[in-house]
């Protein structure tokens, strides 16, 4: 297995998935909405969030390629696991709406093939999954919630900065 494809791929994959999702912000948020407690208002605020979140996971995926060590690679882990049930959360709800929702293709034809592939060809993942499956799935479950939430916040905070600093000029 090429350690460099797997550990830069995931980001260029979840920047693709993230841009998805922003593309069809409108029904993304008609649908996601409820599941945000309400974050879901502002499409730029929601561009900053994913900018945000994107550049946190490709910046961790980076570090773990050159300075590779337990605690980046479980953390690598532990994001690939909660990118692969945000992208089932998709599937599965565009099944329940029966419409082809934000996400979803990316989910379907990038996420999920990723993960197979890296489970197939990664001796560590395969260990780390068999032996702390439990704990990486609450792990991914709850890094999933708070980068979710969190970046929603970040980006509603970077709009209002630079509408501040705008204000300014």
């Amino acid at each position: 297995m090429n350690k460099a494809l797997f550990d830069f791929l995931l980001p260029i994959i979840f920047i693709f998935h993230n841009y998805e999702e922003l593309k069809g912000f409108g029904q993304f948020k008609e649908v996601y909405s409820k599941f945000a407690a309400g974050q879901l208002k502002d499409r730029e605020a929601f561009k900053y969030a994913i900018i945000i979140l994107s550049a946190l996971v490709a910046v961790i995926f980076v570090a773990n390629y050159f300075i590779a060590n337990d605690f980046l690679e479980m953390a690598c882990v532990v994001i690939i696991l909660s990118v692969v049930i945000n992208a089932i959360q998709h599937v599965g709800l565009s099944i329940f709406y029966r419409k082809m929702l934000p996400g979803v293709y990316t989910s379907l034809f990038l996420i999920l093939p990723y993960f197979i592939l890296l489970i197939l060809m990664s001796p560590i993942v395969q260990i780390l999954l068999r032996q702390h499956f439990l704990i990486l799935l609450m792990l991914a479950l709850i890094t999933l919630a708070v980068s979710v939430h969190v970046s929603l916040l970040l980006g509603r905070i970077f709009k209002l900065f630079l509408q501040i600093l705008l204000e300014w000029q």
